[in-house]
């Protein structure tokens, strides 16, 4: 999930220079679509809020901050723009952090 993040962004921070609206619209739906709950033991964030990485590795620390850093980071950046993240996905990433992350 987080290795995805960071491919995504560079993607939209070329799309940036290369003024390619629809290359950063791409990126950041496609960061948008990794903040969900996966499967039982698939990578990303669990039902209980944890996050898995690398196959079944309990990753709330590195990744899962790395995570939880870029994703608010761009779900504030985007806000009010037409890359905005869904409402649902800023309210599943705000309980990733406070229901997941912030206990551990």
């Amino acid at each position: 999930s987080q290795n995805l993040v960071w491919l995504a962004e560079i993607n939209a921070l070329r799309g940036l220079v290369a003024d390619d609206a629809d290359l950063v619209a791409r990126a950041y739906d496609r960061i948008a679509r990794e903040i969900r709950v996966v499967a039982p033991g698939a990578e990303g964030v669990q039902a209980d809020m944890s996050l898995l990485q690398h196959r079944r590795c309990l990753y709330n620390h590195g990744y899962g901050a790395s995570f939880a850093v870029d994703a608010t980071r761009l779900a504030g950046l985007l806000a009010g723009t037409r890359f905005a993240l869904p409402p649902e996905r800023v309210a599943l990433l705000e309980s990733f952090l406070l229901d997941g992350s912030q206990w551990m």
